[in-house]
């Protein structure tokens, strides 16, 4: 027996919804697609769910968008419009044809002719504290091996690798994409994201072959001292209404949801 359950969420939270719900198994979609949902700022999306799952489905849509999201601050984080936005450096931009991207129709292989990098500046506040987020995978042409990438913001840096063995041939629409996570301090009123490859090979065709990006985001991490809700602090956060609310935030360990969000 099967439940038909509408479920009506933000553009924003749409794309790590889908993506949570569909890889575990939880549901199907038989009303609408991908193209005509994100038309609008708010939409619905009639889902078929197995009966008896209802309940922890609807736990994962929680944990998939967040009780509280701050605003996404990067421009074109799953290069749908090629790389506005980014400064590149030996870069593929990769279209669904050649392999499936995590998200969209488009994905970014770091290397081009040989190991490359992309960047861009965000606007920060000096002392708080900010998450990227960020999927991975890597080119699965031949040889398969070990690609790895450098990522680095205001004097904080890591190193992430992604094994292509296993991904080649029908691969190319299983990439085995997985979502990876860094978190940074701003020292400036601007820093700098920057992704650089470290796949650096000798010969080719394995230089070309680098790891690929998608869905990229960043997002101020919530307040946990009261200060940061003084002198217009809050306003950065961008889901308080007012210092009150944030400090309430703050106050009750998370409890009391911003009003604003």
């Amino acid at each position: 027996m099967l439940d038909d359950i509408t479920i009506a969420y933000s553009r924003e939270a749409h794309s790590r919804i889908y993506r949570t719900l569909n890889r575990l198994g939880f549901l199907s979609i038989h009303k609408g697609n991908l193209g005509d949902l994100l038309g609008g700022s708010q939409m619905t999306k009639v889902v078929r769910m197995r009966f008896g799952i209802v309940v922890l489905a609807f736990a994962v849509v929680m944990l998939a968008v967040g009780a509280v999201q701050a605003a996404n601050l990067i421009n074109n984080g799953g290069f749908e419009s090629a790389l506005s936005g980014w400064t590149a450096s030996n870069t593929d931009l990769v279209p669904s044809a050649t392999w499936a991207p995590s998200e969209g129709s488009f994905s970014l292989d770091l290397n081009g002719f040989e190991a490359g990098s992309i960047s861009q500046d965000i606007d920060t506040t000096p002392g708080n504290s900010y998450t990227v987020l960020f999927d991975l995978a890597g080119n699965p042409g031949i040889p398969q091996n070990v690609k790895k990438f450098e990522i680095s913001a205001a004097g904080d840096s890591a190193i992430y690798e992604f094994d292509t063995a296993g991904k080649s041939g029908a691969s190319v629409t299983d990439m085995g994409w997985r979502e990876e996570s860094f978190t940074f301090t701003a020292t400036d009123t601007t820093t700098t994201l920057l992704f650089k490859s470290l796949h650096n090979p000798g010969a080719h065709p394995d230089k070309a072959q680098g790891v690929a990006l998608d869905d990229i985001r960043v997002t101020i991490n919530l307040p946990t001292t009261k200060d940061q809700c003084k002198k217009g602090g809050w306003k950065e956060f961008g889901v308080f209404k007012h210092q009150g609310d944030c400090v309430s935030f703050v106050a009750t360990n998370g409890k009391n949801s911003p009003s604003g969000s």
